[in-house]
């Protein structure tokens, strides 16, 4: 017996390695365990920094946007907050792609940011976001926070209380059926069951299989005096019936045996069997 071995499944997992470490430097590149190590320690790496060049990214468009805005006078987290109350929902790549490479159209978005005017001092939202409140005095005493809270508490109108819903009145439950009267009912009508008589195992015969016997006992062939007085041309309609498949059986020699096998001659019927090939002469 040959030798089994496994190189065609171990060369294809070398080679696949050794792709990873293409372009590595050394033994790094071509012998096996110092690959596999160099690979592995390689993948770490770069499933850790698929999410440090997001907050890299992130800061260089910040960096943008904030050397963009310095040209006019303003600085990066008051554009910011002036965006957001304006409504401008620009998003921070976007915007320092147009300070990049579309200066025009971000010196647009700048005028239209200076443009909108505070309603309070400042930390304060812009026009349409919030009520203005007036700058305190210098002179004036401090407010502890108990009363600092109590001025500029907002009195609001009490809510009116909530209506409770209208009941529903619950459809009413439909009567249990009655299981007594239902198995009264049944107990009433039994099916009626055919007598089956007693069967032989008609597949003792040869050339007769479990499919044949099935046809056999649908045609009221049960046992095997029936079969042997049935007619051999009886037997061949109902194999024709049955289909294609049965037509290469031929029951010329089944009632013969069965003629045996009811009276008992299993020994002659061993020995004539022997010579049948498939039920055939």
């Amino acid at each position: 017996m040959p030798r089994s071995v496994n190189s065609v499944a171990s060369r294809a997992r070398r080679k696949k390695m050794f792709k990873l470490a293409k372009g590595f430097f050394g033994s790094r590149g071509n012998v096996l365990t110092v690959a596999k190590n160099t690979v592995e320690k390689g993948l770490q790496y770069a499933y850790r920094d698929r999410k440090t060049k997001k907050r890299t990214i992130r800061g260089l468009w910040i960096q943008r946007i904030n050397a963009g805005v310095r040209e006019h006078g303003m600085s990066y987290s008051t554009f910011i907050g002036k965006c957001h109350a304006g409504g401008i929902d620009l998003s921070r790549k976007v915007l320092a792609d147009l300070a990049m490479n579309h200066p025009d159209a971000f010196k647009a978005i700048i005028e239209q940011v200076k443009n909108l005017t505070p309603t309070r001092s400042k930390d304060s939202t812009y026009e349409g976001k919030q009520v203005a409140l007036a700058p305190a005095s210098r002179s004036a005493k401090p407010l502890n926070k108990v009363e600092a809270k109590t001025k500029n508490a907002v009195v609001e109108a009490p809510a009116a209380p909530k209506a409770k819903p209208a009941k529903v009145a619950k459809p009413a439950a439909a009567p249990a059926p009655d299981l007594f009267a239902a198995a009264a009912v049944e107990t009433e009508a039994p099916a009626a069951v055919e007598a089956v008589g007693p069967k032989d195992d008609l597949k003792k015969m040869e050339g007769v299989g479990p499919a044949i016997e099935k046809l056999l006992n649908a045609a009221g062939i049960n046992t095997w005096a029936q079969l042997a007085e049935t007619e051999v041309e009886k037997l061949e309609a109902i194999l024709s019936e049955a289909g294609s498949r049965f037509s290469t059986h031929k029951p010329g020699t089944w009632p013969a045996q069965a003629k045996l096998a009811a009276e008992g001659k299993w020994d002659e019927l061993k020995a004539w069997q022997d010579q049948l090939d498939g039920g055939k002469e």
